[in-house]
Order: structure tokens, then sequence, then C-alpha cells
């Protein structure tokens, strides 16, 4: 269950990340001064925000499942989980 309410957590995270970079974009362009540019930015940045999530996901499983697996090997198993650290930061 935490999995899923954190999951939704990042989603919506990133889809209003997604749509303040257009409307900053906007206000720096001095294009528009509304704040309708949020709403207009979930529509044009859908598919980067999705890709965003992804990743998002996947630095979330690689922090909590991934190299505390890895570490928990001990021995050459500490190289991937030190690399992964590293991808990580």
């Amino acid at each position: 269950m935490f999995l899923i309410i954190s999951a939704v957590i990042i989603l919506l995270f990133t889809f209003y990340d997604s749509a303040q970079y257009f409307a900053v974009f906007e206000w720096t362009e001095g294009r528009r001064g509304s704040i309708f540019e949020l709403f207009e930015g979930f529509g044009k940045n859908f598919k980067y925000a999705i890709v965003l999530f992804l990743i998002r996901i996947l630095m979330v499983l690689l922090l909590c499942i991934f190299i505390p697996f890895l570490r928990s090997y001990g021995g050459i198993f500490l190289i991937p989980a030190f690399v992964l650290s590293w991808f990580a930061i």
C-alpha cells in the first residue's frame, strides 16, 4: 500500500512539475502573466511528464530496493552497489 501511495504522490508531483516548467518558460519569455499557464502546461507536457515519472520511479526503486539488496550480499556485489549509488547521486 505504501508503494502505491508513493507512486501516486510522485505522479502528481511530476505532472505539477512539468506544468510549472511550462508556466515559468512562458513567464520568462514575457508572453503571458496568468496562472492559466499551469493548466495549459498539463496538456502540452504530458508525454514528457510520463517519461520523467518513469525516471523518478526507477530512482526510487534503485535507492530503496536494488542498492540495499546488493549491499546485503557484500563482497563482489559491493562494486555494482557503489556504481549505482553514484548513478543515483
